[in-house]
C-alpha cells in the first residue's frame, strides 16, 4: 500500500495509505455486530440449544438434517411435539436485526396463530416471532400477509426494543409491521417449531442476528443512512485526493 503523504489537513498529515483504507472500510461497512450461523456444523456447535419437551418425539438427531449450505428442521407427523433451537444472545435495548433466508415446504396446525417454522426474539419484556406458512407469513398471534413461502426468500425482522414494535420485510419488500407481544422472560432467540400445535418441515439457507443487519453473500441492502454516508465520504475523500494531486 503507497503510504506517501498527500498533504496537511487541520494540522495533521494525511497519508495515501489512510485514504485507501478508510474508502476500503466505508466499501466492507463497519465491524459486524452481528452474529452469523455457520451451516459447517449444527447450530448445537455454536452455542445454540436444543429445545424439546420430549427428546423421544422430537431431536435434532432424529428431525434436524444438515448439508454444507442448508439446514432443514422437520417436524411433520409429530402431534404436538416440537423442536427449536434457542440462543442466550438477545438484545433488549435499542434495535437489532433478525435476518434469515429459508421457505417452508410442508406445514400442518391447529391453531391459525401458530405455524411450524418461525423465527424471532423474546427479549424479555415482549416476543416478536414470524411464522411461515403455507402461502401466508403470520407474526405470532397477530397479523398476517400472503407471500410465497415456497421458495426461498430473504427475510429481516427489525426490532425497536425500547419502542416495543417491529417491522418484517422479505426480499426488501414491506410485508408486517406492528408491536410486540407482551411476552416474560427468559429472552432467547429462536428459531425452528416453537409451538406446541403447528408443525413444518422448513428449510434455511442463511440466519443472522445482532445490532447490524448481516444479509446473505450476494444479497446485502444497505440502509439508506449507510449509503448516504458512504457516498459522502468517499466523494470528500476523493476530492481532497484530487486537489492535492494538482
Amino acid at each position: 500500500m503507497n503510504d506517501s503523504i498527500l498533504g496537511n489537513y487541520g494540522g495533521f498529515q494525511v497519508r495515501n495509505s489512510f485514504i485507501q483504507a478508510t474508502c476500503l472500510l466505508l466499501a466492507a461497512g463497519s465491524p459486524a455486530a452481528a452474529a452469523i450461523l455457520n451451516f459447517g456444523s449444527l447450530p448445537s456447535a455454536q452455542g445454540w440449544t436444543f429445545e424439546t419437551p420430549n427428546p423421544v418425539m422430537v431431536s435434532e438427531a432424529g428431525n434436524v438434517t444438515l448439508s454444507p449450505s442448508m439446514l432443514e428442521i422437520n417436524t411433520m407427523g409429530e402431534g404436538a411435539g416440537y423442536g427449536y433451537y434457542s440462543n442466550p444472545g438477545v438484545l433488549n435495548t435499542g434495535v437489532s436485526y433478525l435476518a434469515f433466508r429459508a421457505r417452508v415446504l410442508a406445514t400442518e396446525y391447529a391453531d391459525q396463530g401458530e405455524f411450524g417454522f418461525s423465527f424471532g426474539e423474546w427479549d424479555g419484556a415482549a416476543a416478536y416471532v414470524v411464522g411461515l406458512g403455507i402461502g401466508t407469513v403470520r407474526f405470532y398471534q397477530g397479523s398476517s400477509a400472503s407471500y410465497d413461502t415456497s421458495v426461498f426468500h430473504t427475510y429481516v425482522l427489525a426490532i425497536d426494543h425500547d419502542a416495543a414494535t417491529y417491522s418484517l420485510s422479505a426480499d426488501g419488500n414491506p410485508l408486517l409491521s406492528g408491536s410486540g407481544l407482551a411476552y416474560g422472560p427468559p429472552g432467547m432467540i429462536g428459531f425452528g417449531d416453537v409451538t406446541g400445535g403447528g408443525n413444518a418441515q422448513g428449510q434455511l439457507t442463511w440466519l443472522s442476528f445482532g445490532r447490524q443487519l448481516e444479509m446473505p453473500p450476494g444479497g446485502e441492502v444497505p440502509e439508506p443512512g449507510t449509503v448516504a454516508l458512504m457516498g459522502a465520504g468517499l466523494a470528500a475523500l476523493l476530492a481532497f485526493r484530487r486537489r492535492n494531486q494538482h
